[in-house]
């Protein structure tokens, strides 16, 4: 996803402000998983409880790498209105919904000590406390 840089930055001024959040949007994601591989040999119920995020992560960085492949493509193309709309739904996605990946990679690393630190019967479970269901 990173090659798609140098194409991003020939393209001139109209895409700066996709480069700029998913390069900084491509750190958060190789920071996390960094710390996914280093965690997940030692302690993989962290590396699981961090997994959901993780993959939201994931997929809003493929979602914004894809929109500016679209985008770029669709540069001098004009049938339907295809370059008009492609190169704002991509900043639009780069500026509004990208940046959420860095919010999610705390979550994605917070590990899983409170996660397991109740038991079913803290949570309510009333089978837990021997009660009847």
């Amino acid at each position: 996803m990173r090659e798609l840089d140098t194409e991003l930055a020939a393209a001139g001024e109209e895409f700066a402000s996709i480069r700029s959040h998913l390069s900084a949007q491509l750190d958060t994601l190789e920071q996390t998983t960094a710390w996914m591989l280093r965690t997940g040999a030692t302690d993989p119920n962290a590396v699981l409880s961090g997994s959901s995020p993780y993959q939201r992560i994931w997929g809003l960085v493929v979602g914004g790498w894809l929109m500016a492949k679209s985008a770029l493509g669709a540069r001098g193309v004009d049938a339907d209105g295809v370059a008009e709309t492609q190169l704002p739904l991509a900043r639009f996605y780069a500026e509004q919904l990208l940046p959420q990946a860095a919010g999610l990679a705390s979550s994605a690393t917070a590990g899983s000590r409170d996660l397991f630190a109740l038991d079913a019967a803290a949570l309510g479970d009333p089978a837990a406390r021997g009660a009847r269901v």
